[in-house]
């Protein structure tokens, strides 16, 4: 049976996450997170996302983010994902998934807040003593 549809609706922000699968790590050094970031950024320009906001901890990834077409976050994070499995696996001779299943998003305007999900992020990335790329704008981010 194939997989419901993700509802993306164009304008509404959304909190993408998606772990490492058994929350194991996803990004070893500094190389893996500017090789994710790359895909972030040519996806989100090629599908229209705006991205205001992102978090990659060692073992998983935050993005706000919003849709300018219908569909669009599911095609950017299948993308990203099917790019970043093939490097990771090649670069660390390994296979199989990366992934903790689909990623998971909330999309609920009391939930997402320009000013606050960027701030819990940052917390939770001191308290839980994670080493980070992490990058918030007021405004979205130009590529």
């Amino acid at each position: 049976m194939a997989r419901l549809s993700r509802v993306s609706p164009i304008g509404v922000a959304q909190h993408v996450m998606q772990r490492g699968n058994s929350r194991e790590i996803c990004f070893v050094n500094e190389e893996d997170m500017k090789a994710y970031l790359n895909w972030l950024k040519v996806f989100s320009k090629k599908y229209r996302i705006d991205v205001h906001a992102w978090v990659l901890m060692t073992n998983h990834v935050h993005i706000l983010c919003t849709p300018n077409e219908e569909g669009a976050i599911s095609k950017m994070m299948q993308s990203i994902g099917r790019m970043y499995v093939r490097y990771f696996n090649f670069t660390y001779q390994r296979s199989g998934t990366l992934w903790e299943g689909r990623y998971k998003f909330y999309s609920d305007p009391d939930y997402i807040n320009f000013t606050l999900t960027p701030i819990i992020c940052e917390i939770n990335i001191f308290n839980m003593g994670y080493k980070v790329f992490f990058k918030t704008k007021s405004v979205v981010l130009q590529y």
